[in-house]
């Protein structure tokens, strides 16, 4: 177990990457440290696991958190995949507990972490920040990491009676053996990391919704009915402009149990998908930067 010790500001504090016997730890460590973010994500303890076993599908050996007195009091919830064909550590979160802030902890975690990754042969790290979060993003430019894509957030504030399902011949199903290979043909932007298409696949609080269309596969959404949030919607070149997407939407808020729907991370330059969503009455409400760190050693 790689660990390391140091003083900040009188305080001495150690760390180390995460075990899975820590699970339980980092739930309650998460509640202290957003307890005051701007958002609401304050979690049940399987809503935790759901959201950052299965959907992030955190690594605890690429995790490092800092301990205080044996309380873990900083944390970062790391996963490393292939993301736009590099080897790439995509933080799913990072926090520090209030008391601690201040002391220069995430640059802590990094100064342990990028040693193991660059090692391990891993080329960028990635990560998402709140546009209106200053005191993150200088935590982050000062490890190293630049601004990259402008990422819109999305949610449904009630479906426009017109964009309710009108099409004819529609059959929208759940589909058990999905073709990831085919939907990934269709995508009309690229998606973040957490909701590429080669990750989707090992999340079992997914759903997958198929739409067929004259006698053809003409669209998919795929979302996560607990919460409402849609991970990927794509429909077919030839189908576009008949209102697939639309009934795949509608759908959704049959389906899901918070109906007021979710989408995150849209990039800036993906103006056809940013219109689509408007035209459904989606509000923009957040926005976030897609940050990326190059690994000296692996570029």
């Amino acid at each position: 177990m790689n660990s390391d010790k140091f003083v900040g500001c009188k305080m001495s504090y150690s760390t180390r990457f995460f075990t899975p016997e820590d699970f339980p730890k980092l739930h309650a460590a998460f509640l202290e440290a957003f307890a005051d973010y701007s958002l609401n994500i304050l979690m049940s303890r399987e809503q935790f696991a759901v959201r950052f076993r299965d959907k992030l599908g955190l690594q605890e050996t690429y995790s490092p958190g800092v301990f205080y007195q044996g309380r873990l009091v900083a944390f970062i919830f790391s996963a490393v995949a292939e993301y736009q064909g590099s080897l790439t550590a995509y933080n799913g979160g990072t926090g520090v507990i209030p008391e601690h802030r201040g002391q220069k902890l995430v640059d802590a975690m990094y100064d342990l972490m990028l040693p193991k990754l660059e090692a391990d042969g891993v080329e960028r790290c990635v990560l998402e920040v709140l546009t209106d979060n200053p005191k993150a993003l200088r935590a982050y430019q000062r490890v190293g990491f630049e601004k990259g894509d402008f990422l819109r957030c999305f949610k449904l504030q009630e479906l426009p009676t017109k964009y309710e399902r009108t099409l004819e011949n529609v059959d929208i199903h759940t589909k058990a053996s999905p073709n990831w290979e085919l939907y990934s043909q269709w995508s009309a932007a690229q998606a973040t990391f957490q909701d590429q298409w080669s990750r989707l696949p090992g999340n079992p609080h997914e759903e997958i919704l198929e739409a067929t269309w004259q006698g053809q596969t003409a669209g998919v959404a795929v979302y996560q009915p607990h919460i409402g949030r849609i991970s990927a919607l794509a429909v077919a070149p030839e189908c576009r402009g008949e209102g697939i997407g639309a009934a795949l939407v509608d759908e959704m808020v049959k389906r899901a149990a918070q109906p007021n729907l979710t989408v995150i991370n849209v990039r800036e330059e993906a103006e056809g998908l940013r219109s689509f969503f408007a035209r459904l009455n989606f509000a923009n409400q957040i926005n976030q930067y897609e940050m990326v760190y190059q690994l000296p050693g692996n570029r």
